[in-house]
This record gives C-alpha cells, sequence and structure tokens, in this order.
C-alpha cells in the first residue's frame, strides 16, 4: 500500500525515509569537507611583501658549438612579480607572462612561470628571508642571482 519505487525496487515508506535521512549526513559531511581539501591542495600566493621589481645578473658562460667554444658575456637580468604577472627583461629581450607557485618551504617559493611565445617553463625560487631571489637558467645558463630593489 505505501511501495515507493527507488531504483526499481519496491520499498516500504519507513525504508524510504531512512534512506533519505541518511543521505541528508552524507551530503553535509561532503559540504564541510570539500572546502577543506580545496583549500588544502592549494600551495597559495606570493605574500604582498615578495611582490616588487628584483634586478640582478647572468653570470658569463661558455657554449660549446660543432666547431668552437663561444664566450656570452655576463648580462642583466629585471624581475617583476605582480599579483598573477611576471616580467623578465634580459638584455634587451622583454618577456612577460603569467606564473604560479609550485611549492612553498620554510625558506623559499618555488614559482613556475609561463612566458608568451615560449614552450618552456621559467623556474624562480623567491626566498623568504632576504629579499632575494634565483632564477634557474636553461643549460648552460647558470644560476641567477636577484635582490629586490
Amino acid at each position: 500500500m505505501f511501495d515507493v519505487n527507488l531504483g526499481g525496487h519496491p520499498v516500504g515508506l519507513f525504508e524510504s525515509f531512512h534512506y533519505i535521512r541518511c543521505m541528508k549526513h552524507w551530503y553535509i559531511l561532503m559540504f564541510i569537507l570539500l572546502p577543506i581539501t580545496l583549500a588544502a591542495q592549494n600551495d597559495g600566493a606570493l605574500k604582498k611583501k615578495y611582490l616588487g621589481k628584483y634586478k640582478g645578473t647572468i653570470p658569463a658562460y661558455q657554449i660549446q658549438t660543432d666547431k668552437e667554444v663561444m664566450d656570452v658575456s655576463s648580462c642583466s637580468i629585471y624581475m617583476t612579480l605582480d599579483s598573477d604577472v611576471i616580467e623578465l627583461t634580459i638584455g634587451n629581450n622583454k618577456m612577460k607572462g603569467t606564473y604560479s607557485v609550485m611549492f612553498k618551504s620554510k625558506t623559499y617559493y618555488l614559482i613556475e612561470a609561463r612566458m608568451e611565445g615560449q614552450t618552456y617553463a621559467e623556474r624562480i625560487m623567491v626566498y623568504v628571508r632576504g629579499k632575494k631571489a634565483s632564477r634557474e637558467g636553461l643549460y648552460p645558463q647558470p644560476m641567477a642571482s636577484l635582490e629586490k630593489y
């Protein structure tokens, strides 16, 4: 007389209310845990005190070609970090792109920057202390140390 059809199976009225009552608890649990897990996955953005302008030099290095060894002289590097945009100026080459924090430790933030028109990602470490950063150069380019100014 009070049979309700849930999923193709005849169920009494009491069992259907029990099913709905149990599902209500699962929905509440899901709405509590979902924001917590989403927040835990985010390494976070850079704090405002790490944003700004950095400058430094890329040391001189050598490139081995088929016929000879070429010397590459040192050049200046400038970096500007905004809340979601990064600008790099290496010599006369100016690049702009976006970045994300890949990893945060007690001593530094590891940033992956995607520049417009480049297939590879730049890796930059922004140190928590000392207002310093370093850019990982592509081989054979050495690592460049930067200071905030």
